[in-house]
């Protein structure tokens, strides 16, 4: 007959609870996520996030233009410096939408091809201030973005993302702090 310790179950149950509650977390966050599918090339993933699931009654939505660039790639900055230029943002093809404006996170200094450029590496989430026109109704976001990447090349890229944000309460959403961090 094989004994088990008291102890020993109970340390195997909760092991196995962890794993449980591990392998799930992701796929709820991911389920929670309000974000665009991401636009991607060869240097850049790039996509929109809401700080909130809905509109609620705001007049002021916050969300953030999410930037994931490869090693040694940049984007610029709202003021690039001797060379480059900042991402623009076309909103014309959106609905309930008055206004968009980027608030620029503080960049880094690049020298590239020996000219004195701002910018920013890695990651950045561009935080905006969006307002809409009629609060509590539902804003569909149609955002085309326009951009320059850079490391040893230059290459301008265009990429149309778009995020629908429906009429119910603005609860703060998963992207909340992603978009706090910058």
């Amino acid at each position: 007959m094989i004994l088990i310790e008291r102890n020993s179950i109970l340390t195997v149950v909760a092991a196995l609870a962890g794993i449980l509650l591990a392998t799930a977390h992701p796929a709820s966050a991911a389920a929670d996520s309000v974000a665009s599918a991401w636009d991607s090339n060869e240097q850049v993933e790039m996509r929109l996030v809401s700080a909130t699931r809905a509109v609620g009654d705001l007049e002021n939505l916050r969300l953030g233009l999410h930037f994931r660039l490869r090693p040694g790639w940049k984007i610029y900055w709202r003021s690039p410096g001797e060379a480059g230029y900042p991402p623009e943002i076309d909103w014309s093809q959106s609905a309930n939408l008055a206004g968009a404006e980027i608030i620029w996170p503080a960049p880094t200094r690049f020298t590239i091809f020996g000219m004195e450029t701002m910018g920013y590496k890695d990651e950045v989430v561009l935080p905006l201030d969006v307002r809409v026109l009629r609060a509590s109704e539902p804003v569909s976001l149609r955002a085309d973005v326009s951009y320059l990447t850079c490391n040893e090349v230059c290459i301008p890229w265009n990429g149309v993302l778009a995020l629908d944000l429906p009429a119910g309460p603005a609860t703060a959403s998963p992207e909340a702090a992603l978009i706090d961090r910058y």
